[in-house]
């Protein structure tokens, strides 16, 4: 459990750098000292849920599912070339116009 006790130590240590750093610019933009703590806390936490999930995943069953993986990883470097948006000189991202654009050369490595 020391990994654990570290890595929760790191998110608490970096939420109070968020806050530190940006409480200025939150009330200046958004009226409120904490909007990006509270961010930063959201992301925490849905991090945590998703690495306790991960703590129980028996590794195990990576090697039944590695192929589609590769697949995916596959069709998605695929698909940038046509669709994809040039930014800088490089085309590596993927538009999704509710979300934060994909970068597919990120999710093959």
């Amino acid at each position: 459990y020391a990994i654990l006790v570290t890595a929760l130590a790191l998110v608490v240590i970096g939420i109070i750098f968020v806050y530190s750093a940006s409480f200025a610019v939150s009330i200046e933009a958004f009226n409120n000292a904490n909007y990006f703590m509270v961010r930063q806390v959201a992301a925490a936490m849905l991090g945590l849920v998703i690495m306790f999930f991960f703590m129980r995943f028996d590794y195990h069953r990576l090697r039944q599912i590695s192929p589609l993986f590769m697949l995916m990883a596959v069709i998605s470097l695929a698909v940038v070339l046509p669709i994809g948006t040039d930014n800088y000189g490089a085309r590596r991202w993927i538009p999704l116009r509710p979300l934060p654009p994909f970068q597919p050369p990120e999710f093959a490595k």
